[in-house]
């Protein structure tokens, strides 16, 4: 796997409000649909949680050419008057998002993803969010591209992308987005990737007692199908 261009990514994930989820998938579906467009902000794909670290959790993930271009949309989104109406209408009584991380990436391989991408297949998709060690950037990239994605697509998986974070609440780490047929090829698989070679693998890549990907969130994640309105 190679390198891609030098376009930014950032990826949101947003812990709802129990109970909430469905409004906040609605509140893509309905307006954000056609508010992000209008300000040129690029929508790659958007998830509800099926599982998570914490519940429920809303996911989605922008392209950007720069930081520039970042900054001057969201400028112009949050200014918008029709935002702000749409966030106290589909809030209602209390906030849908309770709070949200924020990670700037830098594509590793990101030859699976489409703009927006198609997500209205069947199928689960597998964000991963490995902890790394410190100093050991070029190891830290090695064994994500050359030993756990590929394990993982010996059991089935597709690959869509993979990044080094740029930003977060932890560095430094990497991240995959892999595609599951659907849930039960995930579930099957999970015994096999998590308690056979990939334990060995880690042993291999050590330093001491700390590995090059260390602990890892995962969530698996349910594509919410919206239909991008640009000119809205």
């Amino acid at each position: 796997m190679a390198e891609s261009d030098a376009d930014l990514y950032e990826l949101r994930i947003y812990a709802i409000a129990p109970g909430r989820l469905a409004d906040m998938e609605a509140r893509f579906r309905n307006d954000i649909c056609k508010l992000f467009p209008r300000h040129g902000i690029r929508v790659i794909g958007c998830w509800g949680a099926l599982a998570a670290p914490r519940m429920p959790t809303f996911v989605y993930l922008m392209r950007w050419s720069d930081l520039a271009e970042r900054n001057a949309a969201f400028a112009s989104f949050v200014a918008d008057p029709d935002w702000h109406e749409t966030r106290a209408r589909t809030n209602g009584a209390s906030e849908l998002v309770e709070h949200y991380d924020i990670q700037f990436l830098r594509a590793l391989d990101s030859s699976g993803i489409d703009e927006p991408m198609a997500l209205q297949k069947e199928g689960v998709f597998e964000l991963t969010l490995y902890a790394a060690a410190n100093g050991r950037a070029a190891q830290m990239r090695e064994a994500l591209l050359e030993q756990e994605i590929p394990r993982r697509t010996r059991a089935g998986v597709s690959t869509v992308a993979a990044f080094e974070a740029i930003t977060g609440p932890r560095l430094p780490s990497v991240l995959s987005l892999l595609s599951w047929p659907d849930t039960e090829t995930w579930q099957r698989a999970q015994t096999g990737i998590d308690l056979g070679p990939l334990a060995e693998a880690q042993s291999e890549c050590g330093t001491g007692e700390r590995y090059v990907l260390g602990h890892a969130n995962r969530f698996l994640l349910r594509p919410v199908d919206v239909n991008w309105r640009f000119g809205g």
